[in-house]
């Protein structure tokens, strides 16, 4: 588990479950991926480069009477943010449900 203030590269597949503590900084390394799951995830750092992939777990409706929760999220708490060429955030199909049938 990563420290305050330390430097993190994330060189594989890796998940966040949790809030990470104030980092001095995240890189996401080319072809890699960071997969946010859960809602209050945070990733907290000073600086934070991707050359890979930040994404989130698909959002499931989690308290069914109430029509939609959502459950997952990307959430970057951070000073300085750089996405690399072929770096991205991609959150396609994860969102919400809406409509009057709503589906992904």
């Amino acid at each position: 588990m990563p420290v305050a203030g330390q430097d993190v590269v994330i060189n594989g597949g890796a998940s966040l479950t949790n809030a990470t503590p104030a980092l001095a900084s995240l890189t996401v390394n080319s072809a890699k991926t960071l997969t946010f799951n859960g809602w209050d995830t945070i990733l907290n750092a000073e600086a934070v480069t991707i050359a890979g992939m930040i994404t989130h777990e698909i959002n499931t409706d989690t308290v069914a009477t109430d029509g939609w929760t959502p459950n997952a999220r990307v959430n970057i708490d951070c000073i300085n943010l750089t996405v690399s060429t072929g770096g991205k955030i991609d959150a396609s199909l994860k969102g919400y449900r809406g409509g009057a049938n709503p589906t992904r």
